[in-house]
């Protein structure tokens, strides 16, 4: 993917800065299923790993949820940006 002669930047957010308030819950709401996600609201404070020089071979894997609640990452969001 480019955008402006770059290529598009991936970045995952470090779960440890985001706080409780920056969490909002949503409905997920299909013809035959409800349910629930949670989206992250901005906050100045998060804290991100970019990957600026990621090839098209390489691959990224994350952890979305772990149930243990030891500070491990319980959400990390991936996002994509120019430059």
């Amino acid at each position: 993917m480019q955008a402006h002669g770059e290529l598009v930047l991936t970045r995952l957010n470090d779960a440890q800065s985001i706080a409780p308030i920056d969490i909002v819950a949503t409905d997920l709401v299909y013809r035959d299923y409800l349910g629930e996600s949670y989206l992250i609201t901005y906050n100045p404070t998060h804290q991100w790993f970019y990957f600026p020089q990621m090839q098209p071979s390489e691959a990224l894997l994350f952890k979305c949820f772990d149930s243990a609640k030891d500070g491990r990452g319980l959400l990390l969001t991936l996002g994509l940006m120019t430059q």
